[in-house]
């Protein structure tokens, strides 16, 4: 089995930090990392405060572990973020090489071997007491030690050390706990300087965009609605919600829906870190279209389009029309703001009536003498809503008007005709 270790020198800390590591920034730092590392491989270990462990061997009919570290080591690098890798035999040895200063990806089984025997006692995670029992005798290298048998090594230095050379050895198994996401994306960051402009706060935000992506894709989930928290020292936090027509997972998408609507905002006070949530997550899957698509390709969208709408003008001031279960015509649609949930398409019953009746139905009716009308298709008989009282029994009409308008009209049992609407 092989194995990667990435070593984050950036993020071990100077001193202990008191607190849990769940309250580390550094460790909420390494979840991030281990969302960008799961784009490539399954199993990764949080090895806190500044490594991850990746089990690359299962992955070896996909990539050569050599490409696979380089590729990921890539990620991490765009990422901002000084990097130490090197692949192991076993999780030990691996981790060992990485905090040493790492080693190429093209090293072979034995340059590892090699690597790892040349290291200094120091530098093989064993106790400060058993490190200086073994420089008073002169064992200074880990290949002194690893040469020595183990009968004697164990009589002399205790059962600690023994397990020790198993494990590096990968004789014995080393369990590891996986990463697995949390059920809700929620992330938070804390900002090296204060932020005074809008404008400063798209580069870190993008980071947290960018996490939610990696988030979104391993878990295949996407959300239509993110909480933004602009953090101040001395003021109460600035509470944004992001809004997208449909669910979305891209962080360039959530990037450009943030930058808008972060135009209609003031600072009050400097911002000195950021927190975002998403709000609900709804499982995703690529359509057909976005399989096919050149990345190249920018092509503005509907959703997208309607999504920027939104973002610059605000969530209520674009409405989509919502169907309902009622054949009365003044009845089975109804204006909603675009985010709020609704059948976006007719129902099976309602399809083929929907594509022969109007969208523009007058507020309302407006009567016509049938001498005006040249009828073109009918009569539709609707007859229903008898269980409210406001029932109604019209035969239904395409028709054209002297100005060669197309129009939708009825005809009531009294024989008195109105126009309902108008076709485009």
């Amino acid at each position: 089995m092989i194995w990667l270790y990435l070593h984050f020198p950036a993020l071990c800390p100077e001193s202990d930090l008191s607190g849990s590591a769940a309250e580390n920034p550094g460790h909420r730092t390494l979840k991030r990392l281990a969302l960008r590392a799961q784009r490539q491989v399954a199993h990764v270990a949080l090895n806190p405060p500044c490594g991850l462990l990746l089990e690359t061997g299962s992955m070896w009919r996909l990539d050569t572990p050599e490409h696979l570290q380089q590729t990921i080591t890539g990620d991490m690098e765009d990422l901002g973020f000084a990097i130490q890798a090197s692949q192991g035999t076993s999780p030990l040895a691996a981790r060992l090489l990485a905090e040493a200063g790492g080693q190429p990806a093209e090293l072979t089984e034995d340059g590892q071997k090699a690597a790892l025997h040349s290291l200094p006692l120091q530098a093989c995670d064993l106790e400060p007491k058993t490190v200086s029992a073994l420089l008073r005798v002169g064992i200074r290298h880990c290949s002194e030690l690893l040469a020595l048998p183990a009968a004697s090594l164990g009589q002399r230095f205790g059962p600690t050390i023994l397990h020790w050379r198993e494990r590096l050895l990968g004789h014995i198994p080393d369990p590891q706990e996986w990463f697995t996401p949390p059920e809700r994306f929620d992330q938070h960051l804390d900002l090296n300087e204060d932020i005074e402009h809008v404008q400063g706060i798209r580069f870190p935000l993008g980071r947290l965009l960018t996490a939610l992506e990696d988030y979104c894709r391993q878990t295949q989930q996407a959300t239509d609605e993110l909480a933004l928290r602009l953090h101040h020292r001395e003021r109460s936090p600035t509470d944004l919600r992001l809004g997208s027509a449909t669910p979305e997972a891209r962080a360039a998408v959530w990037e450009e829906l943030a930058r808008l609507h972060l135009e209609r905002v003031t600072l009050y006070a400097p911002v000195t870190a950021l927190s975002l949530r998403s709000r609900r997550l709804q499982p995703y899957t690529a359509r057909d279209e976005e399989l096919m698509r050149d990345p190249a390709d920018s092509t503005d969208e509907p959703r997208q389009l309607i999504s920027r709408l939104q973002a610059r003008l605000g969530r209520q001031a674009l409405l989509r029309r919502a169907w309902q279960e009622d054949y009365r015509p003044q009845n089975y649609t109804r204006w909603i703001a675009g985010h709020e949930p609704g059948h976006g398409r007719p129902p099976n019953t309602q399809t083929q009536m929907a594509r022969q009746h109007p969208i523009w139905l007058l507020p309302e009716p407006r009567p016509v003498r049938l001498q005006r009308l040249q009828l073109i298709t009918g009569p539709e008989r609707i007859q229903t809503g008898w269980w409210d009282l406001r029932g109604i029994k019209r035969d239904y009409y395409q028709a054209r008007l002297a100005d060669h308008s197309l129009v939708w009209v009825y005809e009531r049992p009294d024989g008195q005709w109105f126009i309902a609407g108008y076709f485009g």
